[in-house]
C-alpha cells in the first residue's frame, strides 16, 4: 500500500491533496470526539464505538489522534491549512489523546509527538536532552493534573506486579495479559527462530505453551494476537520477517532524512507513532490504526518524494 501510494500519486499537487485529505478527515473525527465530551449529539456515531470515540475504539482513536497532531503541527506552514488552524488542531488532537480518551499507547504516541516537536524547536546542541526530558516532564505533569492519567498509569504498574508475583493474568487485566502473551511469543519464537510458524499461526503457537488455560486466555480459533506487533512478526515469520519489518521502518527513516524539513519531520513523527503503537499493539494486523498508519507513512513518503522532485527538477 505504502508503495502504491507513493507511485500513484505522481504530481506534487495531487499528494498535497491526499494529505490534506486524509487530515480533513481526522479533523471531522476529533470535532465529533469533542462534541461528545461535551454532550453534543452526534448522530454519525457508530452503536458499537466506546464512549467520546466515533467509529472505532479509545485505543485506536488515541493513536490516530496523537499521530495526526504531528502531521498538522510539521506541516502547519506548508499551504496545506492555515497555520493558526493547523495550530489549533494539533493541540485539539493532543488534548483528546490525553485527557478526553483512555488509551495508554496513544499517551505514549502523544507524548512522543510533543517530544519530538520540542526537540525540532531547539538549537542542535540541546536536542537530545530535550528529547530525553520533555516526556518526563509531561508526563509528570499529567500524572499530578490528571486523575484519569494518573488511575491508567497507576493501572500498569499494579496490573504488571500481579502479572511478576503470581504469573496470573486478572480479569479485564489488559497488562498482565500483554505481558503473558509477550512471554508466550518468546517461547514460540525460540521454536522456530529462522522462519517462524507461518502467516496466521501466532495463536496456535502459543496456545501449546499455555496449556489447560489456552482457549480461556487466547480464545477460540486462531484469531488472536500478542497485542505487539514484532512479536507476531518473530512468531511467525521468524528472524527473516521481522528483519524485513525493521527494515521498511529504517528505509522510511532514511528516506524521509533526504526531504524537505517539514515533511521529513512529519514522516519521522508517524514512523515513531508506528513504532511506540507496535511496542503495545499490533497496529499494523489491526485492521482501523493498522489502515490509518500505513495510509499515513504512504501519503507522507509520497508527498516528501514529490516535493524532493520538483526540487530536483529545473
Amino acid at each position: 500500500v505504502v508503495l502504491f501510494l507513493v507511485f500513484l500519486l505522481f504530481p506534487a499537487a495531487d499528494a498535497r491533496v491526499a494529505v490534506s485529505s486524509l487530515v480533513g478527515g481526522q479533523v471531522f473525527l476529533l470535532l465529533s470526539s469533542w462534541a461528545l465530551r461535551l454532550g453534543m449529539p452526534v448522530p454519525w456515531q457508530a452503536a458499537s464505538a466506546t464512549a467520546n470515540v466515533v467509529f472505532s475504539t479509545y485505543l485506536d482513536q488515541s493513536i490516530m489522534f496523537a499521530t495526526t497532531a504531528s502531521v498538522l503541527w510539521h506541516l502547519r506552514k506548508e499551504g496545506l491549512w492555515p497555520v493558526w488552524l493547523g495550530t489549533l488542531m494539533a493541540l485539539l488532537a493532543l488534548a483528546n489523546s490525553l485527557l478526553v480518551l483512555e488509551g495508554r499507547s496513544g499517551y505514549l504516541v502523544a507524548l512522543s509527538a510533543i517530544a519530538l516537536a520540542a526537540m525540532w524547536a531547539m538549537p542542535t546542541k540541546w536536542r537530545l536532552p530535550t528529547l530525553v526530558a520533555t516526556p518526563v516532564i509531561a508526563l509528570a505533569a499529567l500524572a499530578l493534573g490528571s486523575a484519569q492519567v494518573q488511575e491508567r498509569v497507576t493501572k500498569i504498574f499494579a496490573e504488571s506486579q500481579h502479572f511478576a508475583q503470581t504469573q496470573q493474568v486478572g480479569e479485564a487485566d489488559s497488562s498482565g495479559w500483554r505481558l503473558n502473551a509477550w512471554k508466550r511469543s518468546i517461547q514460540a519464537f525460540s521454536q522456530k527462530p529462522l522462519l517462524g510458524h507461518g502467516v496466521g499461526n501466532w495463536t496456535p503457537a502459543v496456545k501449546q505453551f499455555e496449556g489447560a488455560n489456552a482457549v480461556a486466555t487466547f480464545g477460540e480459533g486462531n484469531a488472536s494476537n500478542p497485542h505487539q506487533e514484532f512479536l507476531l512478526w518473530a512468531v511467525e515469520l521468524g528472524v527473516v520477517g521481522l528483519l524485513l519489518l525493521l527494515g521498511v521502518l529504517g528505509s522510511l527513516c532514511r528516506d524521509a532524512l533526504q526531504f524537505q524539513a517539514p515533511a521529513s519531520r512529519a514522516l519521522l513523527a508517524a514512523v515513531a507513532a508506528t513504532v511506540i503503537a507496535c511496542m503495545f499493539n499490533s497496529s499494523l494486523y489491526d485492521d482501523l490504526m493498522g489502515d490509518y498508519l500505513v495510509v499515513t507513512l504512504g501519503l507522507l513518503l509520497a508527498l516528501g518524494t514529490r516535493q524532493k522532485q520538483s526540487v530536483a527538477t529545473p
